[in-house]
């Protein structure tokens, strides 16, 4: 196929290559589901009555084949059903587009089927019957197989049993194609692992499941192999030994602080000091040096200090409350009544 883009004077044509339809050959289970609906799950020895019940194409291999259909792909599926009630098993499958002749029809043995009680809250109660699942020929895996072709993909599941999925991984990798093993459910023994794989497909627990089989999980691997890393710490560094603490250097003996040597001012200072007496510190005078006292003569021949403190000047007493002086002029000063200029006066008024 050609494409041109743009103008086709200005850029060269472009080859676009088409693959031709994937082909996929799945080899599984296939089973008749049968959901039940009930309001709670029944416990053990009680009996209740569904609510409603539906059937529908199951089977681990059979989901997968019907999501290759509708993905694009040619599918072909293999698998085996009863003779009496496989029809509509199989015409579930045929409907979907899928190549149904690798199905074989098992005489005496039911088509696989799972009882599915689903209640009000979605919890469920899952009840597998194998049936002709497990009892697939393993001799016919390589007819089946016989026109496989390179490039081609086969898909394996572990609802059928163990050795129909090494046949069919063997012949697959013999005829060139490739092979994708789904460990669902998780296999319980070395016997059910399928070596010839080119993709392993698994949830969590499964991928534990196969790593401890395989001895991956202990460190230890197959015998003559060397050990492998734990799978469950896949990206975990290499594991270091704790280094020894490094011993910390002695701390050096803390020295008080020394005093720089005085000035001869300053030694005879605290030598006055020490001699004088301390008067109880007041608020002031704890935190400012006191002010010099400076003294004066008044008008009546009396020394009064000034600067003083305020802390002094507190403590006094508070003054008596003034008189007014209409009164003060009423009444003669008491203080001078008995002074001689005082009689003199007086004796002028009368």
């Amino acid at each position: 196929m050609r494409i041109l883009g743009g103008c086709a004077a200005s850029r060269p044509a472009a080859t676009l290559t088409v693959m031709s339809t994937p082909s996929v050959v799945v080899i599984g289970s296939m089973n008749a589901d049968d959901s039940i609906r009930v309001r709670t799950l029944p416990a053990p020895g009680e009996t209740i009555t569904a609510l409603g019940v539906s059937t529908a194409l199951g089977g681990k291999g059979a989901n997968q084949a019907v999501a290759a259909a509708r993905g694009g792909a040619s599918v072909r599926f293999v698998g085996a059903a009863g003779a009496d009630d496989g029809d509509a098993v199989v015409g579930a499958i045929a409907a979907e587009g899928i190549d149904v002749e690798g199905v074989q029809r098992l005489e005496g043995v039911p088509t696989g089927r799972a009882i599915v009680m689903i209640d009000d809250a979605a919890e469920n109660s899952i009840v597998v019957l194998p049936g002709a699942n497990r009892g697939f020929p393993v001799e016919s895996i390589e007819a089946q197989l016989a026109a496989l072709q390179p490039g081609e993909l086969v898909l394996l599941q572990d609802e059928i049993p163990a050795q129909v999925n090494r046949a069919a991984a063997a012949a697959a990798r013999a005829a060139g194609a490739t092979v994708v093993w789904n460990a669902a459910p998780a296999p319980t023994s070395a016997d059910e692992l399928v070596h010839d794989v080119d993709l392993l497909v698994v949830n969590e627990h499964e991928l534990e499941a196969v790593a401890e089989l395989l001895g991956v999980a202990t460190g230890a691997g197959p015998e003559g192999a060397p050990p492998r890393r734990p799978a469950s710490t896949p990206c975990s560094p290499p594991s270091r030994r704790p280094s020894a603490p490094t011993p910390s250097a002695p701390s050096a003996p803390r020295v008080p602080p020394t005093r720089s040597a005085a000035s001869p001012v300053a030694r005879r200072r605290d030598a006055s000091r020490r001699s004088t007496p301390r008067r109880p510190a007041t608020r002031s005078s704890a935190t400012s040096p006191r002010p010099p006292v400076r003294t004066s003569v008044n008008d009546c021949g009396s020394r009064s200090a000034r600067g003083r403190s305020r802390s002094r000047r507190s403590a006094r007493p508070a003054p008596s409350p003034a008189v007014p002086r209409s009164r003060r002029s009423s009444q003669p000063d008491r203080a001078l009544s008995g002074h001689p200029s005082s009689r003199i006066r007086s004796a002028a008024r009368a």
